[in-house]
């Protein structure tokens, strides 16, 4: 452990040319300082992230001693305008994240810290309205509660994960429009 030891001096043996015996000799202890060791911290945090889904932040946070024993704990907070978040596990929601990975010392170990900002960033997806048709003088329902939807292929959601409805509207939804083309 860190700390003071003493230095026992004792058992002197002559050099040459020379007779212990005509020397009294005291020995007195010297000290032997132990002190604390910095330990090596490591985070690194990959990047840039798109919601996948799954737990994002860093590649390695450890904090090791002399003898790579982990000393240190992981923790994952939210930034601000990020849901409330504080966990050992990574996140997996978009947002806004910091991870820290901190020791706070002991014997023989000095205290140590580091953290980084990372961000989850959106998952782009493409919704499309289903084109329709009616008749002139047939009104076409839009509205809320919609399942006449599809989401591109080239952009799609995480697996598992679906959006259930939208909303719709359109300018040629009314009986009394003229014939024509109109965006849903």
């Amino acid at each position: 452990d860190a700390g003071t030891y003493p230095i026992v001096a004792s058992a002197a043996v002559a050099g040459d040319n020379t007779n212990l015996d005509n020397y009294a000799i005291t020995y007195s202890n010297g000290t032997l300082t132990v002190g604390q060791a910095t330990p090596v911290v490591t985070l690194t945090v990959g990047g840039p992230f798109t919601y996948n889904g799954g737990a994002q932040g860093a590649t390695v946070a450890t904090i090791k001693g002399v003898n790579q024993e982990e000393l240190g704990s992981v923790l994952y907070t939210n930034k601000v305008g990020t849901a409330t978040y504080s966990s050992a596990t990574a996140p997996s929601n978009a947002g806004h994240y910091n991870v820290a990975v901190s020791f706070i010392g002991n014997t023989n170990y000095l205290p140590a810290s580091e953290n980084e900002d990372f961000t989850i960033g959106t998952r782009a997806i493409t919704v499309k309205a289903n084109n329709g048709s009616k008749t002139y003088g047939e009104s076409y329902t839009v509205g809320a509660s919609s399942t006449a939807f599809s989401i591109d292929a080239t952009t799609p959601m995480v697996s598992g994960q679906s959006i259930a409805t939208i909303t719709t509207a359109s300018t040629g939804a009314a009986s009394s429009v003229d014939a024509g083309s109109y965006p849903i």
